[in-house]
């Protein structure tokens, strides 16, 4: 098996990833059969794991990205708020975009406290 290993800047852009395998994450609340939810390449996950773990933040570090798992309400509020705080800490183009895109979808559920964020890969 061969590693593939990515310079630097290849890892601040979004084409590097277009190939990877991803992590599906799905409102439960969405019925909207046209509504795939989002992606995030696998390597990204990781990156936001592994800064959750770094700053302690709570919902990030329990987020590993593997198998299937279901966010709750609370816990997606908390969720926005790290990714923002992250953001805000660093200064990476591709977790901006994707970070960007998980917390638009998540606050679509502003309303619903029965909503579940689906995590699977």
């Amino acid at each position: 098996m061969k590693l593939k290993m990515r310079a630097l800047h290849q890892k601040l852009d979004l084409a590097t990833y277009s190939r990877d395998k991803i992590i599906r994450f799905k409102l439960s609340t969405h019925l909207d059969p046209d509504d795939e939810g989002i992606s995030i390449p696998v390597p990204i996950m990781y990156r936001f794991y592994h800064l959750g773990r770094a700053y302690d933040m709570h919902q990030l570090k329990n987020f590993i990205p593997t198998g299937i798992s279901a966010i709750d309400f609370i816990s997606m509020r908390l969720l926005v708020a790290e990714i923002e705080a992250l953001q805000e800490l660093m200064a990476d183009p591709v977790l901006k975009h994707y970070g960007d895109l998980l917390v638009a979808y998540m606050s679509g559920t502003s309303a619903d406290t029965k909503s579940r964020l689906i995590v699977s890969s």
